[in-house]
């Protein structure tokens, strides 16, 4: 898989809008997290949820660019 020419990088900075409104795609993230959970979601427990969910995002990411740059580090960390 090559990755597209025209994309741009994914800059992602856990807790950098903890005071800003959310966006439309946060917003749908959370109920569907909501809905599986069978209930809310307190905001303390959504803004742990959502650390954790960038955590992973920039570790997927970092994998997609070492495969995508020949690299043999996803086939160590499997």
């Amino acid at each position: 898989m090559t990755p597209e020419k025209n994309s741009q990088p994914l800059h992602l900075k856990a807790g950098h809008r903890q005071n800003a409104p959310t966006s439309p795609k946060e917003d749908a993230a959370r109920a569907a997290i909501e809905a599986r959970a069978s209930g809310p979601i307190r905001d303390r427990e959504w803004g742990a949820l959502r650390e954790r969910l960038l955590e992973f995002a920039l570790i997927l990411r970092d994998w997609h660019q070492a495969s995508a740059s020949g690299g043999t580090e996803l086939l160590k960390a499997a």
